[in-house]
């Protein structure tokens, strides 16, 4: 998909709708758990304002920085600083939370991972799959 030019009003305000369309989007399907890329303190407390009860899956290059941020039954995934996209980041975070136990191979997550042409953290609500998409299975 081709990135797009925005400005940072149109930005945040298509920010802070994705978010809250993502919440949503988990809500009515019913899944607890949301996978969010938020490097921003910004995306942070946007991500705080909207969720409820769910769990967070926190997916940082430093792991310190959302520690504010995290409730009971929350996880942190530390991935390296890459210049990979921000689907490569959220499948390799992914990788890492089912090898770490934070998800199971068949849960259901909701990836919130950013705004197409941005250039601020990710907040988009990208993807919804189960775990074992993207995980190859060994018998």
């Amino acid at each position: 998909m081709p990135y797009r030019k925005t400005n940072n009003r149109t930005e945040g305000t298509e920010a802070r709708l994705l978010v809250k369309y993502g919440f949503d989007l988990a809500r009515q399907l019913k899944i607890n758990k949301l996978m969010v890329v938020a490097e921003l303190v910004t995306d942070r407390k946007m991500v705080e304002k909207y969720r409820e009860d769910e769990s967070i899956i926190w997916v940082t290059e430093d792991i310190d920085s959302v520690q504010n941020y995290k409730r009971k039954g929350d996880y942190c995934v530390e991935i390296p600083h890459s210049p990979v996209g921000r689907m490569d980041q959220v499948s390799l975070a992914l990788i890492i939370a089912v090898m770490k136990g934070s998800v199971e191979v068949n849960e259901s997550v909701v990836c919130v991972v950013g705004v197409a042409g941005s250039n601020s953290a990710p907040t988009h609500p990208q993807s919804l799959r189960r775990a074992s998409q993207k995980i190859p299975q060994h018998t």
